[in-house]
């Protein structure tokens, strides 16, 4: 059986029954034909459509007929001429148009995937078998890498980002499936994985902030607020949003009070509050940065409160700068 891997960069091996894997070479045209042929499975396509989708960026328009059949030629004898009948891998039709066959025994790593990771993510989290949520947690393995990371093409871009999106809709469905189940160490660690990827995304930093309290690591939780807070004044020079400036408080104050039960919404400032901190300039937010908490072990209550305490009185000394600043 031949495996054909998409992702990371394009990988093409023959699987021997006797276990033993033999890596197959490809010339980087037939290997473009082969990846576009594999992502678009089933599909069949004129030797214009291959042409324009394929070769036209890298090779330019002027490509002839006999050049495609000698790549196309090339493809079949590395592969289907060597471990499968003919017609077998690949079919023309009566219009001759080309298609890479469904019913060829082959193994393509994101066929795999996609089987694995769409028959659930619409499911609530209440619902899922044991059976789905295993399915996902193996999509997830599956993702070692963007799809085709070497190549440049726009249908490889187009796809490598529909593929990222099912990627990271299963990331957030395990997410959510873990805290269901209160098991926010699976769920911090799947967090960390659409951070890993896109790390400007704000949401899950306060998903991991909420994740991290609930766990009770409260100084991670505002150290996941710190490296948020850097992430934005250095990427796009701008604050927190209103929510995240909120959650924050939130974890400040329960380290204070442990009584207190921590809220998805909180009233505790007013929305005026942190509508003037969007509003504030980098130059003015640098002059009262917020000390990164470090990774200390010492998590006693001592330690929190006064963790806590600083960070609140940093926070209100910012504030009335603000005020200052706007009422100039």
């Amino acid at each position: 059986m031949i495996h054909i891997q998409l992702f990371g960069s394009l990988s093409v091996q023959h699987a021997m029954p006797d276990g033993n894997i033999n890596p197959l070479t490809l010339t980087t045209k037939v290997g473009d034909i082969l990846a576009f042929l594999s992502l678009f499975r089933g599909r069949y396509f004129s030797r214009d459509e291959l042409v324009s989708e394929i070769w036209e960026d890298n090779y330019g328009k002027e490509v002839s007929q006999g050049a495609f059949n000698t790549t196309l030629w090339r493809l079949r004898k590395k592969i289907e001429k060597k471990y499968y009948r003919a017609g077998e891998l690949f079919r023309r039709d009566c219009r001759g148009f080309l298609c890479f066959r469904k019913e060829a025994d082959v193994y393509l790593d994101i066929e795999e995937f996609k089987r694995k990771a769409c028959q659930s993510t619409t499911n609530r989290v209440d619902k899922l078998t044991q059976t789905q949520v295993n399915s996902l947690c193996e999509s997830v393995e599956l993702y070692s890498a963007d799809i085709l990371g070497n190549f440049t093409a726009e249908w490889a871009l187009r796809e490598r980002e529909k593929i990222r999106r099912v990627y990271f809709n299963v990331l957030r469905k395990l997410i959510e499936y873990y805290r269901f189940q209160k098991d926010y160490r699976s769920s911090i660690r799947y967090a960390q994985l659409i951070l890993d990827n896109e790390p400007l995304r704000e949401d899950v930093h306060r998903e991991l902030m909420e994740l991290y309290e609930l766990s009770g690591q409260r100084a991670m939780a505002l150290r996941q607020f710190e490296e948020c807070r850097n992430l934005l004044r250095k990427e796009l020079a701008i604050p927190p949003m209103r929510q995240t400036m909120q959650l924050y408080h939130q974890i400040a104050e329960h380290a204070l009070h442990p009584e207190h039960k921590l809220k998805t919404e909180s009233d505790e400032l007013p929305i005026e509050t942190f509508n003037v901190l969007e509003q504030l300039p980098p130059e003015l937010t640098d002059q009262f940065p917020v000390d990164t908490v470090g990774p200390s072990t010492d998590s006693s209550p001592g330690k929190l409160i006064n963790q806590a305490r600083k960070h609140i009185a940093l926070a209100d000394e910012r504030l009335r700068k603000t005020i200052k600043h706007f009422n100039k």
